[in-house]
């Protein structure tokens, strides 16, 4: 029950945007609650509870998509404009990403 209400607290988003589960962000409060479209759809009580699963939904989705694959430093991209790019693979799976380490800086920068 908790779940189908988180996503379809997800799917009327916060101002007409739509989000997925994994992509919305409820802090909670009654304040947020009140202007949320979530107050025509369930009581104060039952939002705090979607506000749980949805902390623990997220908890889930960094562990299995940063600590589960156990991501490996491959090699390391040294760009004009400053920035570094790493990029990584999965020990588990094989499977390469590039992660953006550091942002462009300084006078390098166009």
């Amino acid at each position: 029950m908790k779940a189908q209400m988180l996503r379809e607290l997800a799917k009327k988003g916060n101002a007409g945007q739509s989000h997925t589960p994994s992509s919305l962000y409820i802090s909670g409060g009654y304040c947020e609650y009140y202007w949320s479209p979530a107050s025509w759809m369930m009581t104060a009580s039952e939002y705090e509870q979607v506000v749980s699963l949805s902390k623990r939904y997220h908890r889930f989705v960094s562990y299995a998509t940063e600590v589960a694959p156990q991501w490996e430093e491959v090699d390391r991209i040294y760009w004009a404009d400053g920035s570094v790019d790493v990029i990584e693979e999965s020990k588990v799976t094989g499977v390469r990403r590039t992660v953006h380490d550091t942002p462009p800086s300084g006078d390098r920068c166009f």
